[in-house]
């Protein structure tokens, strides 16, 4: 397992005036991943837990490609 990971973000948002006390927001942002989470090389033995067998593990690489996110909210605001 990889201790750090690393990627990049992409935000984006609207905001718009509701009353006379707030404001409504939509924000959308995407998270890729550039780095592997987890890296387990070929050739790691391990033992069967049904056959009780020992046999090797494939390459294995798992990595969150992208995460998206959507928020929805209000402010409260006070003008001045």
């Amino acid at each position: 397992m990889n201790r750090f990971t690393y990627g990049g973000s992409v935000v984006g948002g609207l905001e718009y005036t509701v009353g006379d006390n707030g404001i409504a927001f939509v924000e959308v942002s995407f998270h890729p991943d550039i780095s592997k989470q987890i890296e387990v090389p070929q050739g790691i033995p391990y033992i069967d837990p049904i056959t009780f067998e020992q046999r090797t593990l494939g390459r294995q690489d798992v990595r969150n490609v992208l995460v998206v996110e959507i928020s929805v909210g209000y402010k409260f605001v006070q003008w001045n």
